[in-house]
């Protein structure tokens, strides 16, 4: 009896240490995931491509926004600016919880950037997971 309990909490424990290794796994592959929506984003955005942008952004944004009103938005947002010169990640973190928005898997990331009108902005971004793909909902430009 001694020796079965034994087994059974190796067993246990492994199966604690496999699952701990799979959910660093998925954070690690949520935080790529996360990042790679910006980069992908910030590529049009630093293009002025609005409607690309428009096109890649998340499925709640478009529910919430007309496309030209999200265009008009942005581009005023972002051409004062003029030519990004440095962007900096400073933050990915997992956002446990978003007002006005359903539940679902969130990631705020921030970046330091340096633009060729303002030494110093910053770019923060809410991506929203939709089935296994990361989108940007949400942008600003401080």
């Amino acid at each position: 009896m001694h020796k079965i309990c034994k087994i059974s909490f190796l067993i246990f424990i492994t199966l604690i240490l496999i699952n701990g290794c799979a959910t660093l796994e998925q954070r690690r592959m949520d935080k790529e995931g996360a990042l790679d929506a910006t980069r992908t984003w910030f590529k049009y955005l630093d293009e002025l491509n609005y409607e690309k942008l428009w096109e890649i952004s998340s499925d709640l944004r478009k529910l919430a926004t007309k496309k030209e009103d999200f265009v008009r938005a942005t581009r005023s947002m972002r051409e004062p600016m003029g030519k990004m010169l440095e962007r900096n990640l400073q933050v990915n973190d997992k956002a446990a919880f978003i007002q006005y928005y359903p539940d679902g898997e969130y990631r705020r990331i921030v970046y330091w950037s340096k633009y060729e009108k303002k030494d110093f902005a910053r770019e923060y971004l809410l991506v929203v997971k939709e089935g296994e793909q990361w989108r940007v909902l949400e942008y600003l430009l401080l």
